[in-house]
């Protein structure tokens, strides 16, 4: 079993992500995993808090042979109090796998969070029921950032959205392929970078996470 060494920051300057979308089946639960492991691979001691009934990530963390990130289904009224527990318990990072439809609990998610990330799939339909979560995270006034996901090869649909999405705020550079690998590894309780570590969607995670960790280092130095 593979065991990952956690190096924690003297100052405890633990950071939440919120995976943020009132669209079901946005992507909120694959992104949630695969940052949590990106994270835990650097030496980030990381949990999750799975606040969608259907519990996803927790069967997830279930299904896992590895010890990290730890997994824990959280109702959203508790979010407050886990996430003290886990500065605590001196985690460097906490990421909340946000409910969809429910639109207080996407409030209160959102307000919990250091950064916002809203995962939206390309398409007419996607683009159109992301608009609500847009403006709770506009009033919110917390940072966020979308993430282009399942995104199908030179599709031109995925620069559309893109262009789309860059009127209302920032787009993540790296977009996450719509690839067989992620429903593979998350079958097996595993990332893809556990589950083939040298493929393309490994790689566009590492990307991803090395671009949200630049973004949560940057609100951090403005904050001091």
């Amino acid at each position: 079993m593979q065991i990952y060494m956690y190096a924690t920051t003297q100052e405890n300057e633990m950071k939440v992500i919120a995976t943020a979308s009132q669209k079901g089946g946005s992507g909120k639960t694959t992104l949630s995993v695969h940052l949590a492991v990106a994270a835990s691979k650097r030496g980030m001691k990381t949990l999750i808090l799975d606040t969608d009934p259907q519990g996803s990530s927790t069967a997830w963390g279930r299904a896992r042979h590895f010890s990290y990130p730890v997994v824990a289904d959280c109702s959203v009224p508790h979010l407050p109090e886990l996430i003290e527990a886990a500065r605590s318990d001196r985690y460097d990072l906490v990421i909340i796998d946000g409910a969809p439809h429910n639109t207080a609990s996407v409030d209160r998610v959102i307000a919990l969070a250091d950064l916002a990330v809203i995962p939206v799939k390309p398409t007419l339909l996607d683009l159109h029921a992301v608009q609500d979560t847009i403006q709770k995270v506009k009033r919110s006034g917390k940072p966020f950032t979308f993430v282009l996901n399942e995104c199908k090869a030179r599709s031109v649909e995925v620069e559309e959205a893109s262009d789309f999405l860059s009127g209302a705020g920032e787009v993540a550079p790296q977009r996450i392929g719509d690839r067989t690998a992620y429903s593979r590894a998350l079958s097996k309780g595993m990332a893809v970078s556990e589950f083939e570590p040298s493929s393309k969607a490994a790689a566009e995670i590492e990307s991803l996470f090395d671009w949200i960790e630049t973004k949560l280092k940057t609100k951090r130095r403005k904050a001091a």
